[in-house]
């Protein structure tokens, strides 16, 4: 059921008393990270729904910031920002709405073939595009994530939260899985550069009656790490769709393999991060295949 709309705008209201609000909405998104309201159909409010997604929100705000006019798609620009009165860290932000709708797989799937193609070359080419902006120059203040240790925490998490609700088989092919990967990362770690980090379909918009893409957002996830893991994301849409894509995008095939090895912790991801957020279906969703 969706929240009631008056706890966030008393919070807008409080920080901007001269905002004239004749509407809002909440949104119903699959995000486990953030509430999201419309107001005056025309701004994005959102607010983090945990600690961890209120610690990365000035991050996202200085990244966001550092991205408009870089990216051959339209981001999110930052524009009115609330702050905990307490820290003095923001705890809300909002930004234009962007036109479009997500696009999901069903969508991407009732597509022709033509038409999967052209968004297949325009997501490849945004990611290529992203990944290659200089970090220091978007956003100095971002340093690279030890990827061994980043993943080894979060395997860490798995063992310490997850496996007491999934079977022991399960406990054992997800060990096999972390220790694969830690294992490839002590052989090679990729080059870092900025990531978005939850590269899906809830944050690709497209226009329907045009099938054009109109933008990207939720960079809620960016950091500076390893490019698979946004490939693994897009991959979700299936591999051949990413084949398609591969033009756009020189040496996407070398980041596969990694890739696939990530995409096969998004549900357990999701699993986590549910718990922690006590959202019942998100986390009966996540963990159903280790059950």
């Amino acid at each position: 059921m969706a929240a009631p709309t008056a706890p966030y705008l008393a919070r807008v209201r409080a920080a901007y008393p001269e905002l004239a609000i004749s509407s809002a909405r909440v949104v119903e998104t699959e995000s486990q990270f953030n509430d999201v309201l419309v107001v005056n159909e025309e701004i994005v409010l959102r607010f983090p729904r945990n600690k961890v997604a209120a610690s990365a929100l000035t991050r996202e705000v200085a990244v966001l910031r550092g991205l408009q006019g870089r990216l051959p798609l339209p981001v999110s620009n930052p524009t009115l920002t609330g702050y905990d009165a307490a820290t003095g860290a923001i705890d809300w932000m909002s930004y234009a709405l962007l036109p479009g709708e997500p696009l999901w797989s069903e969508e991407l799937d009732a597509l022709d073939k033509a038409d999967r193609r052209q968004i297949a070359l325009q997501l490849a080419g945004f990611l290529h595009a992203f990944h290659t902006l200089p970090p220091t120059e978007v956003a100095p203040e971002l340093h690279a994530r030890d990827e061994g240790q980043f993943w080894a925490g979060l395997f860490a998490a798995f063992r310490a939260e997850v496996f007491s609700f999934m079977r022991p088989a399960a406990r054992g092919e997800v060990d096999a899985l972390g220790d694969a990967i830690l294992a490839e990362l002590e052989r090679t770690t990729p080059t870092p550069v900025l990531i978005h980090g939850d590269f899906g379909g809830g944050n690709i918009l497209y226009d329907p009656a045009t099938l054009r893409l109109t933008g990207v957002i939720d960079f809620g996830g960016v950091a500076v790490g390893n490019p698979a893991v946004d490939i693994a994301a897009l991959s979700c849409y299936g591999e051949p769709f990413l084949a398609i894509g591969a033009p756009a995008y020189p040496g996407i095939a070398m980041l596969l393999p990694r890739a696939r090895r990530y995409r096969a912790t998004f549900a357990l991801q999701q699993a986590l991060w549910a718990l922690r957020d006590g959202d019942e279906a998100a986390f009966e969703d996540g963990i159903s295949v280790y059950r």
